[in-house]
C-alpha cells in the first residue's frame, strides 16, 4: 500500500558552491562525496536511489553512512559530504544546511506499507486500517507527528 511519494532534494553544506543555486543538477554532484543511509537499512529504497543516480551518470562516492536522517543532515552541515534525501527532510531545520530541488526532475521516491493481505492477524489488520485512515492524506505526504 503506497503511503506517500515525494521528490528527492540535494542536501548541501551552506558554504557549498551549489548552495547559492535555486536548483541543483544531479549530474553536477558526480564528483562530490556522499553521506547516505546504509543499504541494509532499506535495500529497495537504496537501490532505487542508486538507479536514479546512474540514470544521471552519477556514481555516489560514499564517505559515511547513518541510519538516522538527522545525523545525515548534521554530517552534511559539518561538511562531510552532500546527500540526496526525500523532500520531507526539508522540515528538519538545521544551521549550516540548505536543501535544493534537483533538475531535471528525477522520479519520485515512494514509501509503502507491505503486508500479507491474505493471512493477516487481527493486529496486522488493525494496523493496516489505522494506516489507511491516518497516513493516506492529501498532498502525498505523511502527517507531522
Amino acid at each position: 500500500m503506497p503511503v506517500f511519494r515525494e521528490p528527492l532534494v540535494a542536501v548541501l553544506p551552506k558554504g557549498h558552491a551549489f548552495a547559492r543555486q535555486r536548483t541543483v543538477s544531479l549530474r553536477s554532484l558526480r564528483e562530490e562525496t556522499f553521506v547516505l543511509f546504509p543499504r541494509e537499512h532499506s535495500p529497495g529504497y537504496y537501490d532505487s536511489l542508486m538507479e536514479i543516480c546512474r540514470q544521471s551518470n552519477v556514481e555516489p562516492k560514499l564517505v559515511q553512512e547513518s541510519e538516522k536522517l538527522q545525523t545525515i543532515v548534521s554530517l552534511v552541515a559539518m561538511g562531510r559530504g552532500v546527500s540526496l534525501m526525500p523532500k520531507c527532510v526539508t522540515d528538519l531545520v538545521r544551521k549550516g544546511v540548505v536543501y535544493r530541488p534537483l533538475r531535471p526532475r528525477v522520479p519520485n521516491t515512494e514509501l509503502a506499507l507491505v503486508y500479507d493481505s491474505v493471512h493477516r492477524s487481527p493486529l496486522v489488520q488493525a494496523f493496516v486500517s489505522l494506516a489507511e485512515g491516518i497516513l493516506l492524506k492529501p498532498r502525498g505526504r505523511l502527517p507531522r507527528v
